[in-house]
């Protein structure tokens, strides 16, 4: 994926439709980030793991901005 714009909009690269569906980042074959986008845009809440697997902190987006910030599950 790549962003592109002024408003930071999402997109697959080569294709012309900004992205929807849920996005994830893999680092060494495991999952360390996964959020909603609509239209090229976060929406609802992020989720990150750490290195060993736990949860971390999450975000919470609407329309492409962070709305609110959550701690990692205690």
């Amino acid at each position: 994926m790549e962003q592109r714009g002024a408003d930071g909009r999402w997109y697959v690269k080569g294709k012309g439709k900004a992205f929807s569906g849920t996005a994830v980042r893999r680092a060494a074959g495991r999952v360390v980030l996964q959020v909603r986008m609509v239209n090229g845009l976060r929406q609802g809440r992020e989720l990150t793991w750490n290195a060993q697997g736990k949860e971390g902190f999450s975000r919470v987006w609407e329309n492409g901005r962070v709305i609110r910030l959550l701690p990692p599950p205690a």
